[in-house]
């Protein structure tokens, strides 16, 4: 029977279905509901396929159970509610939607599917506890909430148009995430969002009007922006970033990830973001290093000494070790003279002033009251160990003193 333009009797009141258990699929293909449809609290045993139905008035699943597969494809609906649905298995969406649209504490362990859905008022998917998820080119004019939702699988938002709000606030992704495509005209708000899965996609992303990620915690994997245009407006305040030496983490996707980042805050003059993401980048390079080559062993020297040029601290107490180490080698390092007999060297310790002013002025080995302090012991014969002790201390004393005019130039941005 063909029921593509049949229509239910009473048209001018709401098909209420409330409280039915359908042991059979339901088929509604084609129905016209002018007053819409009420299945709340009813259980769809085989399913349900709404194909190409129109709903004008308000369709209600409210804590309805639909088992193997729910299917609104095609359909026309003004506002639908489908507050605490259980879902054991999938379910489809394609059409119009004039109305809101509510999710609510919806949950669905199956594939849910949005096709070129567009959301012509507000979309409340709060609290929902999804499976996998694919919104594919969906178009919210008005604000999209997906506060405090969880996704167990893979989440796509492809091609996605955000005109109003859209909000995120808690919402934890526990497998991939990918926005790519998709363009955010209102704020769009991450907070304290938990991403779990191996890959986070904001390839080719506009925000243009900013976006947050205060407290966001990244598990596996730093989000790929490469392609993206990020706002001026763009927090990433308390984020939590993935463990550099961890083995389930794709190292070589987050080195381009943090190589974007790095550059995207560079061009938003945002320079303490800049050298955080300089700084990680540096971090996964050392990790994709073969284990104490000359490379990781200078990675490794460039954080510890100066937190890759960050710490002025770490140089200055380098500098104090040095000259400390190098205090305590001279003190103990014999030395000759010859003010006993002319024709007889006795050996000598060096003189604890002598000995701390050597060494500190080793590290300075440019100042020229060096040569003075030397000149002044000229009655000391000093050997080769010394010699190459003021060698250790120069040469050090170098690398720390650079290191420490990079820290003081990035902490007061000067170029």
């Amino acid at each position: 029977m063909d029921n593509a333009n049949a229509e239910l009797p009473d048209s001018t009141r709401p098909a209420d279905f409330s409280d039915t258990i359908f042991e059979r699929k339901l088929f509604l293909g084609g129905y016209k509901f002018p007053a819409g449809a009420r299945f709340e609290r009813s259980v769809f045993k085989r399913g349900i396929d709404a194909t190409n139905a129109s709903f004008d008035g308000d369709l209600s699943l409210v804590s309805a159970k639909i088992k193997v597969r729910g299917n609104f494809r095609g359909a026309t609906f003004n506002y639908v509610t489908l507050d605490c649905l259980e879902v054991e298995g999938q379910l489809g969406f394609a059409g119009d939607v004039r109305g809101e649209f509510s999710m609510r504490e919806c949950t669905v362990s199956g594939e849910t599917v949005f096709s070129r859905m567009h959301f012509k008022s507000d979309a409340y998917f709060g609290s929902a506890r999804l499976g996998s998820v694919r919104f594919i080119e969906p178009t919210f004019v008005v604000s999209a909430d997906f506060a405090h939702a969880e996704f167990a699988g893979d989440v796509g938002f492809f091609n996605a148009m955000f005109h109003g709000g859209s909000v995120f606030i808690d919402a934890v992704f526990g497998a991939s995430a990918e926005f790519r495509g998709a363009a955010f005209k209102d704020r769009a708000w991450f907070d304290r969002t938990i991403w779990r899965g191996a890959r986070v996609s904001f390839t080719n992303v506009r925000f243009e009007a900013g976006s947050r990620f205060r407290g966001a915690t990244f598990v596996k994997c730093v989000p790929d922006f490469r392609g993206a245009v990020l706002h001026e407006a763009t927090e990433l305040d308390g984020v939590t970033w993935p463990a550099i030496f961890n083995e389930d983490t794709d190292q070589q996707a987050n080195l381009y990830a943090y190589e974007r980042l790095k550059l995207e805050m560079e061009r938003l003059k945002k320079h303490e973001d800049e050298q955080f993401f300089f700084r990680q980048e540096l971090r996964v390079r050392r990790a994709l290093m073969k284990p104490w080559s000359f490379g990781w062993l200078l990675n490794s020297a460039y954080e510890k000494l100066s937190g890759y040029g960050s710490s002025f601290m770490r140089p200055l107490v380098g500098m104090g070790a040095l000259a400390a180490a190098g205090f305590v080698g001279l003190m103990l390092l014999p030395v000759s003279t010859s003010k006993i007999s002319p024709s007889s060297t006795a050996a000598i310790p060096l003189p604890w002033r002598s000995a701390a002013e050597l060494s500190l002025l080793n590290l300075l080995s440019f100042l020229p009251m060096r040569r003075e302090a030397l000149d002044a012991l000229n009655d000391l014969q000093f050997n080769w160990i010394f010699r190459a002790i003021s060698a250790v201390e120069a040469l050090g004393g170098a690398v720390l003193l650079f290191l420490l005019a990079m820290a003081l130039k990035n902490r007061f941005r000067m170029r």
